[in-house]
């Protein structure tokens, strides 16, 4: 699992340091700080897509309904079903 260090894993002072777009050191960490929550919310929301994604099934009938097929999100056949008709006789 990707962890990420955040500035919460250094000790926190008060900077008196202005950055050169006039922020002060003190909140430019706290918007590291958010953003990197923001992007653990958004490995959480993908890995959590990526499970329910993969679990996705999909069945198909053919139109006189004699063939019917399911395949997993792999696209591996998981499910076949086929009839026979002999001689106008539907048989499984």
């Amino acid at each position: 699992m990707l962890r990420l260090s955040t500035s919460a894993d250094v000790e926190r002072r008060n900077y008196d340091v202005v950055m050169f777009d006039g922020e002060s050191a003190d909140t430019a960490l706290e918007r590291i700080d958010a953003w990197e929550q923001s992007l653990a919310r958004s490995a959480e929301q993908a890995q959590e897509l990526a499970r329910r994604t993969s679990e996705l099934t999909a069945t198909a009938r053919s139109r006189d309904g004699m063939v019917e097929v399911t395949v997993d999100a792999e696209g591996r056949v998981t499910r076949f079903s086929g009839q026979l008709r002999v001689a106008g006789v539907a048989r499984r």
